[in-house]
């Protein structure tokens, strides 16, 4: 693990090959981590002097419009590109360079005929159009026919194919200009990992992956020539707050259950990265990289503002609690007489509820909901205070982006995001996560500082968000392209493992012992480490533990690994597989332990008086 540290003054070489950003897609209206993708996507591109093209593969006949409200918005700029697997794949003019099959097995290529009906997607297509056969009863998709504007057929996929063994298949096709088959995948990963051999022609390649759906088929892109960088834009956790080896958030568990097959796996903070670390100890590929703003001139920010403005930018959504600034600002007026006001931008489905607590509050004269903004950067150069009431984050750039114009944040110390940007006294404040009486006197407290105290504060926080400028952030991606790089190119020896005895021992206080005995380990050169591991059978969630003891015997080894009480009380009720994973350099191999039967219902328990007794 690499830990978070200042940049460099100097601004570094991007390194040599194609770079990429990878995400699932793209509309016109987006949230967060897309504006983050453009945003850094923009930076390293300036700085590096180097085009980046943004990979994207869903199925949408609007992207050339897209692109034009990109462009026109200032997000598609010179030196990034859009390129989308299905258009490249419609081509008329041009066949994506794909590597070829060694043996085109074409046994279930059959084409939907004319009975099947045209589908267009809408009024902005691009003139691709799709048959498709559906399930009479469920009405799910079998088969789906994708034709060029010119209507030569170029894929058909296929669900319902049978194996030999009466198992479900896929067969997805893909088709020259004259309709005829000369391509063949079983999965859409296999699909999408053709495309990007196609547009990289496997040369040497950078990939920093943002969408988590994406990155779940990235992991499994091994190539000499590729280096995949996975940014991890939300907690990992369900609750956070539960600690670090509680039940993980289910839409991160697919893009990390191989996490260690990434070349780097970025956090936004060190917190986040260490709690991570906790869970899947031994992670060598984990590193922090925060989000990143253009600069801001310090001379350019007028201090004075009105000392009773208060600003909330955030998704109208219930997790980011808004509720609670709305009651706080409330309380703060209703305790000290003050003319504060709340103008709330974004927009999001809690904006009736929201509406309707307002009126209910009678705040509808100083609580103003007033939508979506382009302009954030002079909405918080004019207002003298920010809040954040979030139940979690990834990062929370909305904090570097109050305190880069002299707006003092006042946050709720969640996990992850306020601590690590937030020096609390010395450029804004942390409020205990939850409490809306505390965060409505930290209002009172900021409103009622000097002039010259609130000055302070704010020359602080535009001083401070300096580590998070492009030119800073663009150094830290620098650093850690070439060290997953380095990472990559390790030897893989080869290694192997059999373990002839296993059990399990309780201990008094708690911790759970795993011990195995294997009568051989591979003889390598390069030092070998072992970790325990469990899987959940039920959702692929894990945790893993280094060996605690290791001993060499006359012909076995004997290792043991403790789980604490934090992991076995979170995996309580759980099936969890076990496995003892061995690694040397970039080789790692997972053994299951093996475990004969136990007879009886035999229990460990601990006596009232603290003393070892079965049941």
């Amino acid at each position: 693990m690499r830990l978070w540290k200042k940049p460099r003054t100097s601004h570094p070489t991007l390194p040599a090959g194609q770079h990429y950003a990878v995400t699932w897609a793209i509309s016109s209206q987006f949230g967060g981590m897309t504006n983050v993708l453009f945003q850094r996507s923009q930076a390293i591109s300036r700085l590096g002097r180097h085009p980046i093209d943004i990979l994207t593969f869903d199925y949408n006949e609007a992207y050339p419009s897209i692109r034009k409200n990109l462009e026109r918005d200032g997000y598609l700029v010179k030196g990034l590109k859009i390129l989308n697997m299905w258009e490249q794949f419609a081509d008329s003019n041009r066949i994506p360079n794909l590597p070829s099959p060694t043996v085109l097995n074409a046994d279930a290529f059959t084409p939907l005929d004319d009975s099947y009906p045209i589908k267009r997607s809408s009024a902005t297509a691009d003139g691709r159009t799709r048959r498709m056969r559906v399930d009479a009863e469920t009405g799910k998709p079998l088969q789906t026919d994708y034709y060029r504007s010119n209507g030569t057929l170029y894929v058909s996929d296929r669900l319902d194919g049978l194996s030999a063994e009466g198992n479900p298949t896929r067969s997805i096709y893909f088709c020259d200009m004259n309709g005829i088959p000369i391509r063949r995948w079983n999965t859409t990963a296999q699909m999408y990992h053709a495309w990007l051999d196609a547009v990289s022609g496997r040369q040497q390649a950078y990939y920093i992956v943002d969408s988590k759906f994406s990155a779940k088929f990235m992991s499994s892109y091994r190539r000499p020539s590729a280096v995949i960088m996975h940014l991890v834009h939300g907690s990992h956790l369900a609750k956070a707050i539960d600690g670090p080896q509680s039940r993980l958030s289910s839409g991160r568990i697919g893009s990390l259950a191989k996490l260690d097959q990434y070349d780097a796996l970025v956090f936004l903070t060190q917190e986040q990265c260490d709690d991570a670390l906790e869970r899947f100890q031994g992670a060598d590929n984990f590193c922090v990289i925060p989000n990143s703003r253009p600069s801001v001139d310090a001379n350019s920010i007028d201090f004075s503002r009105d000392p009773n403005s208060v600003v909330l930018v955030a998704r109208l959504v219930g997790g980011k609690r808004i509720d609670h600034a709305i009651r706080a600002v409330v309380q703060a007026r209703s305790e000290s007489g003050l003319q504060l006001t709340l103008d709330i931008y974004g927009e999001g489905d809690d904006h009736d509820r929201l509406h309707k607590l307002v009126a209910e509050l009678g705040a509808e004269q100083f609580v103003r909901l007033r939508g979506h903004t382009e302009s954030i950067d002079s909405v918080f150069a004019r207002t003298s205070m920010s809040l954040m009431t979030s139940s979690a984050e990834g990062f929370g750039l909305v904090l570097v982006e109050s305190l880069a114009h002299g707006c003092i944040p006042i946050t709720y110390d969640i996990k992850y995001g306020p601590s690590f940007i937030v020096t609390d006294g010395v450029d804004g404040f942390l409020i205990k996560d939850g409490d809306v009486e505390a965060l409505a006197k930290s209002i009172i407290d900021t409103r009622n500082l000097s002039a010259q105290e609130a000055g302070t504060l704010r020359l602080n926080g535009i001083t401070g968000v300096s580590r998070f400028t492009d030119e800073a952030i663009y150094e830290l991606w620098v650093d850690e392209m070439r060290a997953a790089a380095d990472r990559k190119a390790l030897p893989s020896p080869s290694l192997s493992l059999s373990i002839v005895d296993s059990g399990v021992i309780f201990r008094s206080g708690g911790d759970t012992v795993l011990y195995a005995e294997a009568d051989h380990i591979s003889n390598v050169d390069s030092p070998i480490s072992h970790f325990a591991v469990l899987i959940n059978r039920n959702d692929g969630s894990w945790h893993r533990v280094p060996v605690s003891k290791i001993e060499e015997r006359s012909t076995t080894t004997y290792m043991e690994f403790s789980f604490s009480t934090a992991i076995i009380s979170n995996i309580e009720g759980e099936i969890m597989d076990a496995f003892v994973e061995s690694r040397s350099l970039n080789t790692r191999i997972q053994t299951r332990v093996p475990f004969e039967s136990v007879s009886g219902r035999l229990q460990v328990y601990s006596t009232k008086y603290g003393n070892l007794s079965f049941r």
